[in-house]
């Protein structure tokens, strides 16, 4: 996983993700934000989700999309719709986020999920730490934004 920042204010952030065929991007959030993704080039999976109910610290969400994208496609990702969502590369890709508000800018971070238990309708998910990969990756993509900028 490679990620390049494009540009990154309180009020919006661009990135490219690049993701090699197998790779992937965990179940995540985007809270409060508004996310529009667009492939670039190449193919990857894209599951999407929708928070249903969180009674006593439990997680409940269900599926919304479940697509391939390709070069050119595109998904918009609001607070209510498909907010949550999991991106496995099915070839090499790239795609860009533009996010809004960003996150670099604010504390308005993903949050990371494992899943628990699935029914034939939903599926209960419990926050996770961030993965250690991912960390590294957007480390490295800052310093090298903040190195050019």
């Amino acid at each position: 996983m490679h990620i390049e920042i494009l540009n990154k204010t309180k009020e919006i952030q661009t990135v490219i993700i690049h993701l090699k065929a197998g790779e992937e991007v965990p179940l995540h959030d985007h809270p409060y934000t508004h996310v529009f993704l667009y492939v670039t080039a190449g193919e990857l999976q894209m599951d999407c989700f929708d928070y249903i109910r969180q009674p006593d610290k439990h997680i409940w969400i269900k599926p919304t999309i479940s697509k391939v994208f390709r070069t050119s496609d595109n998904v918009l990702m609001t607070p209510q719709e498909n907010n949550l969502h999991h991106i496995k590369a099915i070839t090499d890709v790239s795609f860009m986020d533009v996010v809004t508000p960003g996150y670099f800018e604010s504390s308005n971070e993903p949050n990371w999920f494992g899943v628990v238990e699935q029914t034939s309708e939903s599926i209960q998910v419990q926050e996770i730490p961030q993965p250690e990969y991912l960390v590294k990756a957007k480390a490295e993509a800052l310093k090298k934004f903040e190195s050019l900028n």
